[in-house]
């Protein structure tokens, strides 16, 4: 099976309520659509297998390959999320106003629910039990659904455009961020939400990040004046760190208390959290952009868009997009932790030590497209198994490098398609990914022993 996860990625069980179905409404908009009744409305469903050889190795109209070894074209237009639950449950958000549910015990190419908004779906996110679905969409609109009845549970309407979205590692409690600067947090219960909480500072600065503290009592979120603010979930009090340009994106190292903010300036600061009893934000390192490329050797879409205009390459092309630290990704336990990668939307890769500015390795793509995703993982049956660093590009490939030293392992092309999301599906004995590309499709992609020898 080409979706097949390995271990790493089971959802350990967790005690959760009955599922009632009395408390079902009929006004619900989910339900459950045979293969033919989602291609009459519009979808497309194809799955094809390309590892029997590259003689039917498919190209875009852009010319460039199509190196996966399965293609599921399930929307209509861009995916913008992809997330799995365990070996069984897939979902996907796209810029169709739908998100799909797989079961793929049952099929790997025909969704078994079709969840309709009213915006593009942004986010989609199963809780720790392998229970619910949370599928978020540009306008604010959350839905929660019931992977045991394919029924909604909940709608959420408080946010007003979603930022972002994820599940407690834990208990059954979702967060989100807005464009008004408010942090959100539900209990969800067998019912319906048990019990709400925002977290607000009063400035109106969109919350553009979040994400939470090993001890699941704290959770950092960046906003777009730049503040960092460590909120306390049970008081809701907070403290915080003013940055010198918006923060894009967070992270947090997952067994030390230390957190990343990747800012549009392009850079990157290392802050130490302190403890629950005795929370602070204190940095420590701050890791630059790398220098631009010189100006012969800059792509078109580098230069300024109007005659005689300077574009501030620095604060617009060095954004960091994405940030991870080792150890940090299922699979990547073993890839120590005790580095961080980072992705910038001028095509850069940065792998650094916590306390060395200096990077380990440096990569940029020939294209200077964004980079949209890295992960960590180790693949193979070596001891210590090799760790990879995978990304992800606006630029169509998906580029795996020895987390090492940094040497390209493998490039693989998804047909022309800029990848918005990826997922690691599992490590050994093969690599296997999760692409989630614009046009509509999910791209299987892999990465074997042979081509690591190479």
């Amino acid at each position: 099976q080409l979706f097949q996860m390995d271990e790493d990625h089971r959802m350990e069980d967790e005690n959760v309520d009955e599922v009632d179905d009395d408390r079902l409404t009929e006004g619900e908009i989910l339900k459950v659509i045979p293969l033919d009744e989602f291609t009459e409305s519009g979808g497309k469903v194809a799955f094809s297998d390309d590892e029997d050889g590259d003689d039917d190795q498919s190209t875009s109209g852009q010319g460039l390959p199509d190196d996966s070894v399965g293609t599921l074209e399930c929307h209509q237009k861009d995916v913008f999320a992809v997330a799995t639950s365990g070996s069984r449950w897939m979902a996907t958000g796209g810029e169709d106003d739908r998100a799909l549910l797989f079961d793929l015990e049952k099929s790997e190419s025909e969704p078994v629910l079709e969840i309709t908004h009213t915006d593009s779906v942004t986010y989609v996110a199963f809780n720790k039990g392998e229970t619910l679905l949370a599928s978020g969409d540009m306008s604010g609109k959350i839905y929660i659904t019931e992977l045991s009845t394919l029924q909604r549970r909940i709608e959420l309407d408080d946010c007003s455009d979603l930022e972002w979205l994820f599940w407690h590692h834990t208990s059954d409690i979702l967060f989100a961020g807005d464009k008004e600067g408010l942090v959100w947090m539900w209990l969800i219960g067998g019912n319906g939400v048990a019990q709400s909480k925002i977290y607000s500072a009063g400035s109106g600065a969109r919350c553009t990040c979040g994400v939470l503290l090993p001890d699941g009592k704290r959770l950092l979120a960046g906003y777009e004046d730049g503040n960092l603010r460590l909120w306390a979930l049970k008081d809701q009090s907070h403290v915080s760190n003013r940055l010198a340009t918006e923060v894009n994106t967070v992270e947090v190292h997952p067994t030390q208390p230390i957190v990343a903010a990747g800012c549009i300036s392009g850079d990157v600061y290392m802050l130490n959290t302190g403890s629950v009893e005795e929370p602070w934000l204190k940095r420590h390192a701050r890791f630059p952009p790398l220098p631009p490329p010189p100006k012969e050797d800059r792509m078109e879409h580098d230069e300024p868009v109007v005659e005689g205009e300077e574009r501030d390459v620095e604060s617009i092309d060095s954004c960091v997009e994405t940030l991870a630290f080792g150890g940090a990704t299922p699979g990547a336990n073993r890839c120590g932790s005790n580095f961080i990668a980072v992705g910038r939307n001028d095509g850069t890769v940065a792998v650094h030590g916590m306390d060395q500015c200096a990077p380990r390795f440096t990569y940029r793509n020939d294209s200077g497209q964004a980079i949209t995703r890295v992960r960590w993982c180790t693949m193979g049956a070596t001891v210590p198994p090799r760790p990879l660093l995978v990304t992800s590009s606006v630029d169509s490939f998906v580029r795996a490098h020895d987390a090492r030293d940094g040497t390209m392992v493998k490039e693989a092309c998804c047909g022309g398609d800029s990848v918005l999301d990826l997922v690691v599906l599992q490590s050994d004995p093969v690599c296997r990914l999760l692409a989630a590309c614009s046009e509509g499709s999910i791209r299987v992609l892999q990465i074997d022993e042979e081509q690591q020898e190479q």
